[in-house]
């Protein structure tokens, strides 16, 4: 009997033996971590940069960046060779450098080409005695470019400066704020070529959003345009405005003029942004030729708005003036332009204005008696 068990129990140890050396099915949830989601791997790169020594170092030798935390820096420099700022969801902050009686926060030079995206850009203006409201904090030259993608930019006083013949500025899904002029060119230099592109992008002014004093080509679509002043200032070059809004809240004074009356006013601006209240103010009547540019600007499905105040009881939703160069507004909203005649928004006796509507236009010369 002890022998037949014996016999048995070798038996089945040897079956066990075999079972083990075959491929047996084990349940895909018996197997340990199933269901538990992988770690995201901690990807590097050579650029990758925590502070300003490294990054100086890598945007001068590797051309670009990543920032793995929040930066602080002096100013950047682009160059004619293409450099790419990637924010990586953290924020940068330019406190800015003076030299040479100059100050400098962002400067793309001659050929400059310059990309900053996915995260926060912010200026300090610092002690620099250079600074002024109206210094732009981004100085773009003659045939630089500088893009923002999907980033949130904010300045203290103005934002970009638009200054020199060829500059380019793209934004795309971006932020940009500022507390005097958000983005800016400047008609004193005269310079041609200006080339601003703005998609799904707010752009938000303590005075002005969008200051165009020259010639350019300038493309909105889908932007939300806000200041306190004039939403946006077109007084010369080609303007087109797809979707989006443009919005005055009037609550800004005129610098010149402060006890304002709107009919008085309008009948000669001053420079800058010195002029008519209105969320959008088109061309120019002013008493020299510093802004006397041919003006064409036309709009498509644009919401276009204005919040009467007591700082400017009778804001325009669109005023539209000619100094001596033609000035065509149009837009495709009967309203809008019904608004414009019947409130005696325009002046100036080169002045249009066209609306489209269902495919037909129809263009007359506004002329004020």
């Amino acid at each position: 009997m002890k022998k037949t068990i014996s016999l048995l129990l070798s038996a089945l140890l040897v079956c066990l033996i075999f079972i083990s050396c075959r491929n047996t099915y084990i349940p895909i949830w018996m197997i340990p971590g199933y269901g538990e989601e992988e770690p995201e791997p901690n990807v590097t790169t050579p650029y990758d940069v925590t502070n300003e020594e490294e990054f100086d170092k890598m945007f001068s030798s590797e051309n670009r960046v990543r920032l793995t935390s929040d930066v602080t820096i002096d100013w950047i420099v682009a160059s004619t060779e293409p450099k790419t700022v990637d924010l990586n969801g953290h924020t940068l902050t330019i406190d800015g450098h003076e030299s040479s009686g100059w100050g400098y926060w962002i400067y793309a030079p001659a050929g400059g080409n310059l990309t900053i995206q996915n995260g926060s850009l912010r200026f300090e203006k610092g002690d620099l005695s250079t600074t002024s409201s109206n210094t732009g904090v981004i100085d773009i030259f003659n045939n630089a470019s500088v893009t923002f993608d999907s980033v949130d930019f904010y300045s203290p006083i103005s934002g970009i400066a638009m200054t020199y013949p060829n500059a380019s500025f793209t934004a795309i899904d971006s932020k940009i704020k500022a507390e005097y002029i958000a983005i800016g060119t400047n008609a004193s230099d005269s310079p041609s070529g200006i080339n601003i592109r703005l998609t799904r992008t707010n752009v938000t002014g303590g005075d002005c959003a969008l200051n165009l004093t020259t010639n350019g080509t300038f493309e909105l679509n889908d932007c939300d345009i806000s200041a306190g002043h004039i939403g946006m200032l077109v007084r010369g070059g080609s303007a087109t405005i797809n979707g989006g809004k443009i919005h005055s809240d009037a609550s800004n004074p005129v610098e010149s003029n402060s006890d304002y009356n709107f009919h008085d006013y309008v009948e000669s601006w001053g420079s800058g942004t010195d002029v008519a209240y209105a969320a959008l103010t088109v061309g120019n009547y002013y008493g020299d030729n510093a802004y006397n540019y041919t003006t064409n600007v036309v709009i498509r499905d644009c919401k276009i708005t204005t919040d009467k105040t007591a700082v400017a009881p009778e804001a325009a939703r669109i005023y539209v003036a000619s100094s001596g160069e033609k000035v065509d507004l149009d837009i495709d909203n009967q309203e809008y332009a019904d608004e414009i005649k019947e409130n005696k928004w325009y002046g100036g006796d080169n002045t249009y204005l066209t609306v489209t509507t269902n495919g037909a236009s129809s263009t007359e010369k506004l002329e004020r008696e």
